[in-house]
C-alpha cells in the first residue's frame, strides 16, 4: 500500500494550540501530556465527539494509514474545535483543540496500513456510531482529511488505507488542562 505521508516532525507534532479559559494558547505537547498524565493524544473532530459511545468499555478510532499508536500507552481524546491543515513541512496550520471534558483510554489493539477491503466486523465493533462499515469509514475519513490534507485527492486519501486503534476507556476528565 503506498504511503503518501512523508513528513518530518512538524509544528503539529511539537505543539498544541489550545482553547482554554477563553484564550488561545500554544503549549508543548510533551509538557501537556505529562501534566494530564497521558503518553499522547488522538484528536477527534468536535462534530464526531458525541458519536463515541462512552458507555462501552472500548473505543476504536481510525486514522490514515499509520497512526503510530502503541499498545499499553495512555491517550487523551481532545476535541478539534477548528481543523488545521498540512500542505508541506513549511505550510501547515495546527488544529485548535480543547482538552475540556475529554476522554482518556489505554491502547489495547493496533492495526496499521489496512486497506478498506481488509477490515472486518471486529474493527467496527467499538467504533463511532456512524462508522459501522468500510463505506461509512471512507466517508468519515474523507470528511476529516479533505480539510486537513487539501493537496490530496479523494482517491489518494482512500488509497492510503487506515490504521485501527482500540482503546479501553480509563476515565473522563472534566478539567481543562
Amino acid at each position: 500500500m503506498p504511503q503518501y505521508l512523508k513528513r518530518s516532525s512538524t509544528l503539529t507534532d511539537l505543539n498544541y494550540v489550545l482553547f482554554e479559559d477563553g484564550l488561545t494558547v500554544t503549549v508543548r505537547c510533551n509538557l501537556y501530556h505529562a501534566k494530564i498524565g497521558v503518553d499522547n493524544a488522538i484528536r477527534i473532530r468536535k462534530e464526531e465527539y458525541d458519536d463515541i459511545d462512552i458507555y462501552l468499555q472500548y473505543f476504536t478510532h481510525f486514522n490514515l494509514e499509520y497512526g503510530g499508536m502503541k499498545i499499553g500507552q495512555k491517550y487523551a481524546l481532545p476535541k478539534i474545535l477548528v481543523q488545521g491543515y498540512y500542505k508541506s513541512d513549511e505550510d501547515e496550520l495546527p488544529p485548535l483543540l480543547s482538552f475540556e471534558d475529554f476522554l482518556i483510554g489505554t491502547c489495547v489493539r493496533v492495526k496499521e496500513n489496512v486497506a478498506y477491503d481488509e477490515l472486518t466486523a471486529v474493527d467496527f465493533e467499538y467504533s463511532m456510531r456512524s462508522i459501522r462499515s468500510p463505506k461509512d469509514l471512507q466517508n468519515a475519513i474523507l470528511r476529516r482529511y479533505r480539510v486537513s490534507m487539501p493537496l490530496l485527492s479523494d482517491q489518494e486519501i482512500i488509497k492510503m488505507g487506515v490504521s485501527v486503534t482500540t482503546l479501553r476507556f480509563e476515565r473522563r476528565s472534566v478539567e481543562a488542562g
